[in-house]
Parts: C-alpha cells; structure tokens; sequence
C-alpha cells in the first residue's frame, strides 16, 4: 500500500488533474495512485474523447493526462482542440507506446511528454513535480 506522496505544495494550491483513458481498469489505477498525492486533485475523467473534451472545457484543469487511442475523437484530436483554447491546459499523453515516433508526435500537438503506463508512477512524478514548480513560478509573477 503506498502512503500519502508528498509533491512540492505551493502555498495551498493543489495541481487539478484530468484523465481520459479508454480502459477503466487503468483510469481507476491512475486515480488510486494521484489521490494518495498530496497537493494534486483528480478532477474529474473519460472514457471518450468527446467526452473528455466536453468535460475539460467546463473543469479547466491544471493538467490533462490523455490517452491516444480514445472513442469517438482521438486523443491527439483532443490536444488539438486543447492546443487552441486561450489557456489550454498542460498535457501529458499516457500510452502502451512511449517510442520516439509518439513523442514527436506529442510534441507536434502541445504535449509535455508521454508517459508510459508501464512506467506511469515513475515517468509521471517528475512532471508533476514540474507543474507544481510550474504553478508556483507563475504565482510569483
């Protein structure tokens, strides 16, 4: 059992988190592992991309963590959309494959990065250390 995470918290705020992810075994893994964190928050989830879009728009998280293969819209359809919002907010694509073609391929559409979901808790804590840094950063200014 993993204990309560610490994350860097800045001054009360918690990093809002989204997942979209057609598999619900690992949307449900995911949001175990991200609720023993603290400083961030699951906001909210989707199992499409339609959906997942809808959603974002009416949530604004902090941090989107999207998968590519989603029903309905892609989620590199998604990004795209997200990409063009005023504030879009930051994205992480998290996938079975995490090979240089799907990197680049993040990368073009605005992504920070993907995450394998092999290696999510590994791969995924540094980013959400850089958010929060992120987040504070942005505070300040």
């Amino acid at each position: 059992m993993i204990s309560k995470v610490a994350t860097p918290k800045v001054a009360n705020m918690t990093l809002s988190i989204y997942l979209a992810d057609a598999n619900p075994t690992f949307l449900k893994a995911a949001e175990g592992f991200l609720a023993k964190l603290s400083g961030v928050a699951v906001v909210g989830h989707a199992i499409s991309g339609v959906q997942a879009l809808a959603q974002i728009q009416q949530l604004h998280p902090d941090l989107v963590l999207l998968d590519f293969a989603l029903p309905g819209i892609s989620g590199v359809e998604v990004s795209q959309t997200l990409r063009h919002w005023q504030r879009p907010p930051r994205l992480v694509f998290v996938s079975m494959y995490d090979g240089s073609g799907y990197q680049a391929l993040a990368h073009q559409v605005g992504a920070i990065k993907v995450v394998s979901k092999e290696n999510f808790v590994n791969h995924l804590m540094p980013i959400l250390n850089e958010c929060m840094r992120s987040s504070e950063r942005e505070l300040k200014q």
